[in-house]
This record gives C-alpha cells, structure tokens and sequence, in this order.
C-alpha cells in the first residue's frame, strides 16, 4: 500500500499534531493526578 500523506509531509505533520496533543493532554492530566503518572 502507498502512503500518498507521507510523500507529501503530510503523515508526518499529523503524526506531529497528534504527538503535541498527546503530550500537552498528558501534562494536563498530570497536573490534577500527579501521582497516576507513575501507573501510566
């Protein structure tokens, strides 16, 4: 299978997006439950 997005960046800028709203979801998460960060 090809992956057109890739060729064009555009796999790339996604997996970005997703990766930065993953992180700052995580940094939120981790401001009310500081201590479940050590089970996630």
């Amino acid at each position: 299978m090809r992956e057109p997005d890739a060729e064009r960046g555009e796999g790339k800028d996604t997996r970005r997006r997703q990766n930065r709203r993953e992180a700052r979801r995580r940094e939120w998460h981790q401001s009310f439950f500081p201590e479940s960060q050590q089970q996630a």
